[in-house]
């Protein structure tokens, strides 16, 4: 009886040391799986912060080139709107140019005409004839 009960006592214990066993050997395994998807996910948080950068980063840079485009444009509009007046200035000083030399030239024309005419009054005084126009 007591062979048998000593027996089975033993082979309860070596029983509950090969569970034991079967139980550390699968929180060993639960171990290693866990700390391997920790890494993971640290890797994958470490990645989203590096794209998160990159795309402000991005933003940033967008945002820049789309003020630097902006003010070129404004200055080429600013330069193209001084051209423009500069040439309507240019145009209309020309123009009035133009328009004076016309003027003095008729106002020379005018002036021989009338020296003219004058001429010719006063021959016709000279004659005795004196027109009145």
């Amino acid at each position: 009886d007591r062979d048998a009960r000593r027996a089975v006592d033993d082979l309860l214990v070596r029983l509950q040391s090969k569970q034991l066993q079967e139980e550390l050997s699968q929180l060993d395994q639960f171990r290693r799986t866990r700390a391997l998807l920790e890494r993971e996910a640290t890797t994958l948080k470490e990645e989203k912060e590096q794209l998160v950068a990159a795309m402000s980063t991005d933003q940033h840079t967008r945002e820049q080139n789309f003020h630097d485009e902006k003010m070129r444009l404004l200055r080429q509009h600013d330069a193209a709107v001084v051209s423009l007046a500069d040439s309507a200035q240019t145009g209309a000083i020309s123009n009035m140019n133009k328009t004076l030399k016309q003027a003095l030239l008729e106002r020379q024309q005018l002036a021989r005409d009338c020296a003219d005419f004058a001429k010719e009054n006063a021959a016709l005084k000279v004659v005795g004839c004196v027109c009145v126009c």
